[in-house]
């Protein structure tokens, strides 16, 4: 909902399990474009260095759910958010940049600029001492065979826990960061991994850190291999124009124009998605007596700002009409709220459902050696939900069933003119319609 309220064009399409009932899918429905029911894929985690917060993870057997946002076939790129997340503003020109990106998380600073490559050491020294590329926000290009190949590698595990003891990172965070680095070129300096500022995944309590320009950026190589670094793009919406069609442009600068000015800057740091981490806001009632109720933070209010708009629009609850059920194969142009898993199977299938040309580009995967000797055919974990009401994929959101949404992506439509995969493409296409 946020999303929408806030000008962005792209469609959103919601990810649940079979735990989320008629109801809620008639209120997600009201939100989203697309609602997509997916099967759970779920497998043990070894994490013993988040043994104290075991509690608040008991989902993260299930993490790896969330892959099946590479699945959204009838789209050329997908931002991928987790659920416990909320919009403050544009992120539409977020499809601007090359996939795979992800927020390069660290412990003591703002990461790497927004639309910088992902160096193959500050990656791995993340993995290690944080969360690598975040699992809670990515931008990705739909392909079968990256997702049965990330599947296979935590099914690989066998009766064994997925994730590596040494890591830090989530197992999602594993998998997801090592499956794309390892598919980099022999000896290059740089991952095919885009950094996506921390404007896209910030924490309530850094909000103000990142935004005064208290969390500084990392250092980019000035010699060696690293001076062939792009100039980052920025993430000011300033700087794009966002057509009718979704389509982000960016804009020149203007003739003896050499940076930003103060103006500028404040809006290239002006955070984008707050990510609710800890506690959750639906886990407060505002209507509680004071005693009982938990204190809404100010970013808590946001999402009751938000709960408010959607209530206005729905109204009476019984008033609401069941979504309707689409045959997968009838070629209606929207996702169907009703396909299972064993439905939702191939490119192909999903390409002829929606009208568009099967995509002939084919993946080669060369696993590499990854941190302890093991190839990435092995598997490096994924992430997992069972949240209720608003859930989320990360934040292990318990709000009464054991699941509910998985997450929210926001999508661009193939073009439909033969070359619908279009690996790196600079500039996302027309919106999906």
């Amino acid at each position: 909902e946020t999303i929408r309220h806030h000008g962005n064009k792209s469609d959103t399409v919601c990810l649940i399990d079979s735990n989320v009932s008629e109801n809620g899918i008639k209120v997600l429905s009201s939100a989203f474009t697309h609602v997509v029911r997916v099967s759970l894929h779920e497998h043990e985690c070894n994490m013993p260095r988040w043994e104290r917060f075991k509690e608040l993870y008991a989902w993260l057997p299930a993490c790896f759910t969330k892959l099946a946002c590479l699945r959204l076939h009838p789209y050329n790129k997908v931002l991928f958010f987790d659920a416990d997340m909320i919009c403050l503003g544009v992120v539409d020109h977020a499809f601007a940049l090359n996939a795979p990106a992800g927020v390069m998380m660290t412990r003591k600073n703002a990461g790497l600029p927004h639309g910088s490559p992902v160096p193959e050491r500050d990656l791995r020294m993340s993995l290690k001492g944080s969360y690598g590329m975040s699992g809670a926000c990515w931008l990705l290009e739909p392909s079968e065979e990256d997702h049965k190949a990330m599947l296979a590698s935590v099914d690989g595990y066998g009766s064994d826990k997925y994730g590596d003891r040494v890591l830090c990172a989530g197992p999602d965070e594993q998998l997801v960061s090592l499956h794309y680095m390892n598919k980099r070129a022999p000896d290059a300096p740089f991952t095919p991994w885009t950094n996506i500022g921390r404007v896209f995944n910030c924490v309530s309590w850094q909000k103000g850190d990142v935004e005064c320009g208290k969390l500084r950026l990392l250092d980019m190589p000035r010699s060696g291999p690293g001076a062939q670094v792009p100039q980052p793009m920025p993430a000011s919406p300033s700087r794009y124009s966002i057509g009718e069609d979704g389509t982000a442009t960016l804009l020149p600068r203007t003739e003896g124009e050499t940076g930003m000015d103060a103006e500028e800057e404040s809006r290239e740091r002006a955070v984008r998605v707050l990510h609710y981490v800890t506690e959750k806001p639906w886990n407060a009632d505002p209507a509680a007596p004071s005693r009982e109720k938990k204190q809404l933070w100010p970013d808590y209010k946001i999402w009751y700002e938000s709960l408010e708009r959607i209530k206005a629009v729905l109204g009476d609850d019984a008033s609401l009409a069941t979504p309707a059920v689409v045959d997968g194969a009838a070629g209606v142009p929207i996702l169907p709220t009703s396909w299972a898993e064993d439905q939702f199977v191939t490119q192909a299938d999903a390409d002829k459902a929606f009208g568009k040309t099967p995509n002939k580009k084919t993946f080669s995967n060369r696993p590499r050696d990854s941190f302890r000797g093991r190839s990435n055919n092995r598997g490096r974990g994924s992430g997992r939900t069972p949240y209720g009401g608003g859930g989320t994929m990360r934040g292990g959101f318990r709000g009464g069933d054991r699941g509910s949404s998985r997450g929210w992506a926001a999508g661009r439509e193939r073009n439909g003119e033969g070359n619908q995969f279009m690996p790196r493409s600079p500039v996302a296409k027309k919106k999906f319609s």
